[in-house]
């Protein structure tokens, strides 16, 4: 129970934000989706592409990855972003879903971003605040990732929907290639900085549900993403080893095929070894192996 009243979540939030916006093919439960069109998600495991099997989450992690839903719905709720709280249901009623001040605290910073971006909203997380605010969140659940990239400044909404989990790196292209080609908000590139000594922080570095794996190749930092195995995915991801290149002494960023940046706490160069926020999850160095 929750909101003061006996709607389960997926209810409140079909009832407070699918129907007053219109938004008719998106789906909290697994079942449902046999309802509509869907493309099923895919892995890369060894070089080799396999379908997902078991691609849905469990019930208890709807709020931050349990809604399927499709192309005209994500545009349907960018617009709202964009709006002033009101949306059009399917029927063409105007309603106010939110007040324009609780629209605009979400997209309001909240907190420092840390390594990851510059800030965080509520759910939405800030990039490029000296040209224009960009707003973006993004993510892969089981081989599918979605995107959502907008600019308030210049009524521009962006939603990326891809059947791979290496989806994020056309997405980080499209996104790029629409800043840059159609608004001219060319991000700065990242600074480089010469590569510390790296003996002391490659090794292994595990969270919940990752671990990064920092290794030396002919003096360069590689970096190797391993998703731990969980319900319907037995087995781990590993995503291959990227170079990396330094931004500054403590922070260093890859391009691919594995997109992200990490920032090292602690000494870099000096024992023991380091912590790591990785993409903005902290990662605590484990032991040789």
């Amino acid at each position: 129970m929750i909101a003061g009243n006996e709607q389960s979540f997926e209810e409140l939030v079909g009832a407070r934000s699918f129907e007053p916006l219109g938004v008719a093919h998106s789906v909290h439960r697994e079942h449902d989706v046999l309802l509509h069109r869907f493309a099923a998600g895919h892995l890369v495991r060894g070089g080799q592409i396999e379908a997902v099997r078991h691609w849905h989450l469990v019930r208890s992690a709807a709020a931050h990855g349990g809604i399927a839903a499709d192309l005209p719905d994500q545009l349907r709720w960018l617009r709202f972003q964009l709006g002033d709280g009101r949306g059009t249901d399917s029927e063409g009623h105007e309603t106010r879903v939110l007040r324009p001040e609780t629209l605009r605290s979400m997209q309001t910073r909240q907190v420092d971003g840390g390594n990851n971006c510059e800030a965080v909203g509520y759910a939405w997380i800030l990039e490029h605040p000296d040209v224009t605010k960009v707003w973006r969140h993004d993510s892969e659940t089981n081989g599918h990732m979605a995107g959502f990239t907008f600019v308030p400044d210049h009524d521009v909404g962006i939603t990326v929907l891809t059947n791979s989990s290496s989806g994020i790196r056309p997405y980080e292209e499209l996104i790029g290639w629409v800043l840059d080609e159609h608004l001219g908000l060319r991000a700065p590139p990242l600074p480089s900085t010469p590569t510390p000594e790296l003996a002391s922080i490659t090794g292994r570095y595990s969270g919940a549900r990752r671990d990064v794996v920092l290794s030396e190749r002919d003096g360069e930092l590689w970096v190797g993403l391993q998703i731990h195995p969980r319900e319907g995915r037995p087995r781990p991801l590993v995503t291959p080893a990227t170079r990396a290149r330094f931004t500054s002494e403590s922070t260093f960023a890859t391009e691919g095929p594995l997109i992200g940046e990490g920032n090292l706490l602690g000494a870099v160069g000096r024992e023991p070894g380091p912590r790591q926020h990785w993409e903005g999850r902290l990662l605590e160095r484990a032991a040789d192996r």
